[in-house]
């Protein structure tokens, strides 16, 4: 029976879900029951360590972020309520060299402590017994599938060869054979012979069965079970029904409450202004089938659209990215002087350099691009002059490996989720209104959509 409290508190993003936690922290932190010492710690993950530092109100610097230090070796902090919890950043100044083991020394010691998704993803069976006493609050929803790069494809494939690793029935389930591994490797055979090794984390993912191989990739999911070693754990995010994260636990038979809270969609919709300009959008209309007829499946500006585009031509300066360059140029430099500071862009990674330069032009732009799927920062507030140039679906890989899961992931859901995350990086935050350019047709029809109150959720999709 599922002991831990799991709570997601679901709210458009700036509806002051930061604020909350802090004051929720700050409160259990005063009316502690200091005869019961083991209660109320907190562990807080979030995607990025700059908003972690936030949370802890910690003092940081340098590029790493490191945490400042008084001349007494501890910790420096902000003037901030938070401050009175004394979060505590793990590091790798031990006998490991790990952040693991600098993690796993602050719970056992009873601090509260800030990290990362990432390291949360890592922690160890030993660990998980000292987390009973700890609420779990996590920033954003966690990634529930990711690619994983513990061992190249070539020694996978060696191993595979050499029965260290096989395929369960599903045929992709990837299952760890311990006594193998010790012939291959000259290890004593024994449990384990892979300590200290490379493969000890992927063996051990293996046998939660949280590793699959589709072709020349490996996909790790998110093991769900960690989140049931804490007391309680509190989740922030937005649109949590029908997200990746919403399925993995559902999938893993764990029950959520969800509390929603703070901004309406209506009362952000008319800030958002999104470009209509026919001449402009025509560069992410639907494909069209051999009849000339608009067809759905066949989509522009996806990742695979701008691969075939690089293909042709060897420098990246295709047709498309030719387009967008143009467009970005017509809209920020030639319709209006738009200083850079009030600009924000997105393409996928591959593209930027040739969208933002344009074929033999300067590089006008690459100063304001950011990741599409960025989330959890609040540095370019400025930014009132946005566009969003990508088609966006879930990798192929993780469709297939929440397929083996029985697991149907929402194609509109994901999409829809990533762009109004984007869209919260820039000057809407504040209430300020925003000139959106969005060429692609779907994208743009989904943001609409989601504008008129249709928030998706689960898989309503014609396959």
């Amino acid at each position: 029976m599922q002991q831990t409290k799991i709570v997601v508190w679901d709210a458009l993003m700036s509806s002051g879900k930061t604020n909350k936690i802090i004051d929720y922290m700050v409160s259990a932190n005063k009316s502690r029951n200091l005869m019961m010492p083991n209660n109320d710690y907190f562990m807080y993950v979030s995607p990025y360590l700059s908003e972690a530092h936030r949370i802890s109100a910690t003092v940081s610097e340098g590029e790493a972020q490191t945490p400042v230090l008084n001349e007494d070796g501890s910790y420096a902090y902000l003037d901030e309520p938070q401050a009175e919890l004394q979060f505590k950043h793990p590091n790798n100044k031990n006998k490991d060299g790990s952040k693991l083991t600098g993690l796993m020394s602050l719970i056992d010691a009873r601090h509260n402590v800030v990290s990362t998704h990432t390291l949360l993803n890592s922690l160890k069976p030993e660990a998980l017994e000292q987390c009973k006493d700890y609420t779990l609050v996590i920033d954003e929803a966690l990634v529930a599938y990711e690619a994983d790069y513990t061992l190249n494809i070539k020694t996978v494939n060696r191993y595979l060869e050499n029965n260290v690793l096989a395929l369960k029935e599903d045929g992709y389930t990837l299952q760890f054979n311990r006594h193998h591994f010790a012939d291959l490797t000259d290890k004593p055979e024994d449990y384990d012979c892979t300590k200290d090794t490379e493969v000890e984390q992927f063996a051990r993912d293996c046998d939660r069965g949280l590793l699959y191989k589709f072709n020349n990739k490996i996909i790790r999911k998110f093991d769900a079970n960690i989140l049931t070693k804490f007391k309680k754990v509190i989740i922030m995010t937005y649109m949590f029904k029908g997200s990746m994260f919403d399925l993995l636990l559902q999938q893993a038979g764990l029950e959520v409450e969800i509390e929603y809270f703070g901004k309406r969609v209506e009362d952000i919709a008319p800030l958002i202004t999104i470009n209509q300009d026919k001449k402009m959008n025509k560069v992410g209309d639907y494909g069209v089938d051999a009849k000339g007829n608009k067809h759905m499946k066949k989509f522009t500006l996806t990742s695979n659209h701008f691969k075939k585009e690089r293909n042709k031509k060897q420098d990246n300066y295709n047709e498309t990215n030719n387009k967008l360059y143009n467009h970005l140029f017509n809209m920020w430099q030639q319709r209006e002087k738009i200083s850079p500071e009030r600009r924000l862009w997105t393409c996928f990674a591959d593209d930027k350099l040739a969208i933002s330069k344009g074929k033999g032009k300067t590089n006008r732009f690459s100063s304001k691009w950011i990741a599409f799927n960025t989330r959890a920062t609040n540095d370019y507030m400025q930014a009132d002059h946005l566009a969003f140039l990508v088609n966006v679906f879930i990798d192929s890989n993780f469709i297939k490996a929440s397929s083996v899961d029985g697991i149907k992931l929402s194609q509109d859901h994901y999409a829809t989720s990533i762009l109004v995350q984007w869209l919260f990086r820039s000057a809407i935050r504040n209430n300020q209104p925003i000139d959106l350019y969005i060429p692609s047709e779907r994208m743009r029809n989904l943001l609409q959509s989601w504008l008129d109150g249709n928030v998706p959720t689960y898989n309503t999709e014609d396959k």
